[in-house]
């Protein structure tokens, strides 16, 4: 089975389209989607047709918990809480009973999906440091959860018998018996990592690997779309510098 594996999309069409694209070219069997879909970019309604149209295993993600739950907005930056606010206004009711027909957790034979983190999912905790990787590893009962959330790909690994953990530099991984993962496929939309082109994953169960890809994309026309929507010029600007 080959999964391609999106994230974080955030309302920016011109990235999923091109990711999309890449995908349909590369034999997937299925897609998994692990949330986000909206906040950010102006192209919500868009992203959600698009994505639905895979027929994903997908989890919800903050911002899609946002439109839902009004009372979390409190806790966003101003600029994010801008966003999903304008988001409410752009989307259908059908696209709203979408989202909210998404679990926090998606659970497979081998894998788990999330949108943050396997502490308190509904409280989309993010995984940055030691602490949180081996809290996930702690909580983890299948061999790999992937996850997204903080729009920095990673992929760790820990030993079963030995604890230590460890983070892939190649982004590449090729599974071991005798390891679990935690693996963020970092962000379609809103790259963090300080490169701005999209990312992805590739899951190939028979071949025992994963890969993270990157691709660019349109982002002078994303760019465009977000001013002309009124929305804050911040969130433009920083998908030039992937920050």
């Amino acid at each position: 089975m080959r999964y391609g594996i999106i994230s974080d999309i955030h309302g920016n069409l011109e990235a999923l389209e091109r990711v999309i694209a890449i995908l349909k070219k590369s034999s997937i069997d299925r897609y998994l989607c692990l949330g986000d879909l909206v906040g950010y970019g102006a192209d919500p309604g868009a992203c959600l047709e698009s994505v639905r149209s895979l027929n994903p295993l997908t989890v919800v993600g903050n911002h899609d918990w946002a439109l839902l739950h009004p009372e979390i907005i409190e806790s966003f930056n101003k600029y994010a809480k801008k966003s999903i606010l304008w988001t409410a206004e752009q989307i259908s009711s059908p696209q709203k009973s979408y989202l909210d027909s998404l679990p926090l957790i998606k659970e497979m034979e081998d894998f788990i999906l999330v949108h943050g983190s396997l502490d308190e999912p509904e409280k989309f905790n993010y995984v940055f440091n030691l602490r949180d990787i081996e809290l996930n590893f702690q909580l983890l009962k299948k061999k790999i959860c992937f996850f997204g959330h903080s729009h920095i790909p990673g992929i760790y690994s820990c030993s079963l018998s030995q604890k230590r953990i460890e983070l892939s530099s190649s982004g590449m991984v090729k599974f071991e018996n005798e390891k679990k993962y935690l693996i963020n496929v970092g962000s379609v939309g809103q790259p963090r990592d300080r490169n701005p082109a999209a990312c992805f994953a590739l899951f190939d169960t028979e071949e025992k690997t994963l890969w993270i890809k990157r691709c660019g994309y349109e982002i002078r026309k994303t760019q465009e779309k977000i001013v002309q929507a009124g929305l804050p010029k911040i969130l433009a600007g920083r998908l030039a510098f992937g920050k």
